[in-house]
């Protein structure tokens, strides 16, 4: 769990992209007592053996992250509408797009398909 949050803290925005960002730096494992972090798969195993329990408790502990730190929860609603642009579309993505992940969106693929992207450009 540790270099999952490790992981958060050093921007990566997936597990994909532990093999490429985390694992390679020895000097930031170091810095966590850590000889080298755990390998994307592990981690995702990690997180595939949850309990129901414990996916409720990352949920709770996620939201109150959210709730504390969302710039969209402290924007002045009275002043401006917030505006949102939501991409939905199932398109290809190429396995070198930020956050792109191996998987299947409704159609068999050859590498992956975006799921959904937000983004709310008014709020900084």
């Amino acid at each position: 769990m540790l270099d999952l949050v490790v992981s958060i803290l050093a921007g990566c925005r997936a597990i994909a992209q532990v093999n490429t960002r985390l694992r390679p730096d020895l000097a930031l494992a170091r810095a966590w007592d850590r000889e080298r972090f755990a390998e994307q798969s592990t981690l995702a195993r990690t997180l595939d053996a949850f309990s129901a329990t414990q996916v409720a408790q990352l949920r709770q502990g996620s939201e109150a992250l959210f709730r504390r730190e969302s710039r969209v929860l402290r924007h002045n609603f009275e002043r401006d509408w917030l505006w949102l642009d939501i991409d939905l579309t199932p398109l290809p993505i190429s396995k070198n797009a930020e956050g792109s992940t191996k998987g299947e969106f409704k159609v068999k693929n050859t590498y992956g398909r975006q799921l959904a992207r937000v983004h709310a450009p008014g709020v900084s």
